[in-house]
């Protein structure tokens, strides 16, 4: 049997860092501090994906892997708040910006210390034609730490399609509504590795393709953007 949800985890990853590499070139040129967001955004996707992608490619040791999906979250927690600081700048509330870094500092904190209060080693799940390894925490903690980051996405996906729908102007309207469907398909992975696999476990193994579908969506209409202004 092949650790098919931690393959396709492997190339979100190596697409995200592929994308960051991209997008830190077209920063150092432009120096537009959205696209830094951007591309601090991709960067820590990458680490998110390699940490919940490795265990499944090198280790058999149940302590570390479990290690490695802690890290994972310390990697993916901040990436909402990148992202809203890109909406701060959007929509023009500047002040909202100075609470970010030190909420998701405090969430880190928080949510490292559950991690470690509740630490157990990760779990081999075995199906017909495939295998991964799940989280030895709680599933309750997985539930709250997958669906606080899903929900912020939603409303980041939410928020870009609005503005697409309404802008009259093609470039904006374009690189809105790309950018807004990424979260959302971003969303649906999320619900899918750690929520819905409750309802079926295959559904961890489709989290993985559509992580990666949204992550090359948001990217086109980043492109975009560039490519046209």
């Amino acid at each position: 049997m092949l650790p098919l949800p931690h393959i396709s985890w492997s190339f979100s990853a190596l697409v995200s860092f592929l994308i960051s590499q991209r997008l830190y070139i077209s920063y150092k040129k432009s120096k537009e501090e959205n696209l830094g967001y951007f591309f601090k955004t991709f960067v820590l996707l990458g680490f998110f994906f390699s940490f919940i992608s490795l265990p499944g490619l090198i280790s058999n040791q149940p302590f570390l892997v479990q290690v490695s999906y802690i890290l994972s979250w310390i990697s993916l927690l901040p990436t909402p708040f990148l992202i809203y600081g890109i909406l701060a700048n959007v929509s023009g509330f500047q002040r909202f910006k100075k609470f970010l870094a030190p909420t998701a500092f405090l969430l880190i904190g928080f949510f490292l210390v559950l991690n470690i209060l509740y630490f157990s080693p990760a779990k081999s799940q075995s199906f017909e034609n495939y295998w991964y390894w799940s989280e030895g925490t709680p599933i309750w903690l997985q539930i709250f730490g997958g669906g606080f980051v899903g929900f912020l996405a939603l409303l980041a996906g939410i928020f870009f399609l609005a503005r697409g729908f309404r802008s009259e102007e093609r470039l904006i309207r374009i690189r809105s509504l790309l950018i807004g469907g990424g979260f959302i398909i971003l969303f649906l992975g999320t619900l899918s590795g750690y929520i819905l696999f409750l309802v079926s476990p295959i559904l961890v193994l489709f989290s993985g393709f559509l992580c990666l579908i949204g992550i090359v969506i948001m990217y086109l209409g980043i492109r975009y953007k560039i490519e046209e202004q």
